[in-house]
């Protein structure tokens, strides 16, 4: 028992005296910040990592509508109701490009536009 103790201590000892803080330095830019406060970004850089999306869907009929990313992830459900234009925002990560719209068992991939709006029309009368 006492053996299984001394080996559990100098490996605990062995492990900490082994870990060191070393000085991360590119010696092929020496300008590079070193710390947070350092750092500069230009004025127009955006720190966000999401943006906000405006949705227009119209429907023809009373459905449910579910909005998903390209990866499944569900940013919106609700109702249309015939002739009346639902109207929302969804925040969604700066990196999706696509929003796919579900309109009952109907489905469309919408690209979002470069002022961050998508308009969908739904007219089932036209099938």
């Amino acid at each position: 028992m006492k053996m299984k103790f001394f080996f559990l201590f100098v490996f605990a000892g062995v492990l900490f005296a082994s870990c060191q803080k070393e000085d991360v330095t590119d010696p092929q830019n020496p300008n590079l910040p070193k710390n947070m406060n350092e750092l500069k970004a230009n004025d127009d850089f955006s720190w966000k990592t999401s943006k906000d999306v405006t949705l227009t869907i119209t429907g023809s009929h009373k459905m449910t509508i579910s909005v998903k990313t390209k990866k499944g992830e569900t940013v919106f459900m609700g109702l249309s109701v015939p002739g009346t234009e639902l109207k929302t925002k969804v925040s969604i990560p700066t990196t999706e490009k696509e929003l796919v719209v579900n309109y009952g068992p109907f489905s469309n991939t919408y690209t979002i536009s470069s002022d961050n709006k998508i308009n969908c029309v739904f007219d089932l009368n036209k099938f």
